[in-house]
This record gives C-alpha cells, sequence and structure tokens, in this order.
C-alpha cells in the first residue's frame, strides 16, 4: 500500500503549535529591535493609540510655547531698543537744559545767544529724528501700545504705550527758542518737563521690559515640563527593552530549535512506514 507524499511539519499539530510560537516570538522580537532603534516605545502608533495622542498634544503645545517666547524675545529686543534711543534723547535734554540756562546770561549778547540757539536747534533735529525711528519697519515710538503673544494658547498682553513725541514735543518746537533771555526762561521751563516725562517714558519701558522677561521665564519653565511629560510618555526604557529583546531572541531561537526537531521525527516516522 503507498503512502501519499507529506509535508512533515504542515502535517504535525505539534510543529504546527511550535509554527505559531516562532511567529509570535519574532514578532515580538521585530516589535522590540524596532523600539530600540528608535528610541521611542511608540514607534509603532498600534503599540499605545492614548499615549501616542497624548504625546502627539504635548509636543505640538511645546512647539507652540516656543514659538511665544520667540515673540517674547522680539517683543524684549523692541523695547531695548527703545530704551536705547530714549537714552540718547535723554543726553540731549540734559545738554538743551543747560543751554537754555547758559542763555539766560546778562553778560551774553545778542550773538552768543544765536550760536547757543545754534546747537539747541541741531538737538531738537536729533531729538525729532529719534521719534521717527523704526525696528524691522514698525514705529519705535508710538501712541498706540503693542500687544504681544504670551503663551501657547495664543494669550497677548498690552504693553504700555511709549509715546515719545507726545511727551517731548514741545521740546522739539520751533517755538522753543533761546535767541532771548525772556525765551531761554521759558525754553528752560520747556526741557525741564520734558526731561520729567522722557522719565515716566523710561520707567513705563522698564515695566514693559520686566513683565515680558517673567512671562518668558514662565513660558521657558511651562515648555520644560511639557517636554519632559511628552519624554515620559514616549521615550523607551532600553534596559527593560533589551530585557525583551532578548527573552523574544531565546524564544525565537527555541522555537526554531523545535521545529527542526519536530521535522527531523517526522520525518522519521515517515521513513519507518515506508
Amino acid at each position: 500500500m503507498a503512502i501519499e507524499t507529506i509535508n512533515p511539519v504542515g502535517n504535525s499539530l505539534v510543529s504546527d503549535r511550535i509554527a505559531g510560537f516562532l511567529s509570535l516570538a519574532n514578532k515580538k522580537l521585530q516589535s522590540s529591535l524596532t523600539n530600540l532603534a528608535s528610541g521611542s516605545r511608540l514607534s509603532n502608533p498600534s503599540t499605545d493609540l492614548a499615549a501616542l495622542a497624548q504625546a502627539l498634544k504635548l509636543e505640538a503645545q511645546v512647539n507652540r510655547t516656543s514659538a511665544a517666547e520667540t515673540n517674547l524675545g522680539n517683543a524684549e529686543s523692541f523695547s531695548s531698543v527703545q530704551d536705547g534711543n530714549l537714552g540718547i534723547v535723554g543726553k540731549a535734554l540734559d545738554r538743551l537744559g543747560e543751554l537754555a540756562l547758559r542763555a539766560q546770561d546778562f553778560t551774553l549778547n545778542d550773538s552768543d545767544r544765536s550760536n547757543i540757539q545754534s546747537e539747541v536747534e541741531a538737538l531738537q533735529g536729533l531729538i525729532s529724528d529719534t521719534g521717527g525711528a523704526s525696528f524691522n519697519g514698525i514705529p519705535v515710538f508710538s501712541s498706540n501700545s503693542q500687544t504681544v503673544t504670551t503663551d501657547s494658547e495664543g494669550g497677548t498682553a498690552a504693553l504700555a504705550t511709549i509715546d515719545l513725541n507726545g511727551a517731548v514735543g514741545n521740546a522739539t518746537s520751533p517755538a522753543t527758542s533761546v535767541s532771548t533771555t525772556n525765551g531761554a526762561v521759558d525754553a528752560l521751563a520747556t526741557f525741564r518737563t520734558a526731561i520729567d516725562n522722557l522719565a515716566n517714558l523710561r520707567s513705563s519701558v522698564g515695566a514693559n521690559t520686566q513683565q515680558i522677561q517673567f512671562t518668558s521665564d514662565s513660558n521657558a519653565t511651562s515648555r520644560q515640563n511639557l517636554a519632559e511629560a511628552a519624554s515620559r510618555i514616549r521615550d523607551l526604557d532600553f534596559a527593560r527593552e533589551s530585557t525583551n529583546a532578548a527573552k523574544s531572541q531565546v524564544g525565537v531561537q527555541s522555537s526554531i530549535a523545535s521545529l527542526i526537531q519536530a521535522r527531523n521525527n517526522s520525518s522519521v516516522l515517515i521513513n519507518a512506514l515506508v
């Protein structure tokens, strides 16, 4: 009686079970190797869908927070430019006050006061030019307040208005002259008022800068905490995954050896029946 040719493995229930174990161990091994190579336990999205979604949202919030920090950094640079220009105007106003007082000297003649007036006009022009300064095409000084984005959710904060022209405009008026004694008296009063107004402006710039810096520090802390939270969700425990990989590799090798043994046993049985 002839015996039909059979697949020794395919017709063995034991071999089928061993092949199933081999397939499962190989899948686990490939997953562990992929995780180890990527450094993430979520290299395969199907591993933990909820964790992946949470990590992606946290990482997006980190990126938005970084963008807010950039905006705040630019706002701080803007305020620094304002303060630098106000410092120059302050020196000019100090000199104008000196000149106005000097022009009140009764020992000076009209020609002397005319020379002083020439310097006054030059300084007035400097202050006027400074009032028209710009930062990346944006007026440095304006009667309108600036609004800066402060956080990842699009929150904003209005900065104090820094209106240089409104504060010291009278000091740059052609009507403010030291060419006469009486004019010098009036000019001194005007320059002193402008100096007081400028001091208030510099104080406002300082308040704006402090507000920006505190907000930026808060964002930096928030960004770090968010990044750490996302990292705890996504990052791989290399020690544990290496152990899993080694365990799976042993399982693969053991299953292969068992499958070979089962194949050999089936072959021996078939040879005995032929």
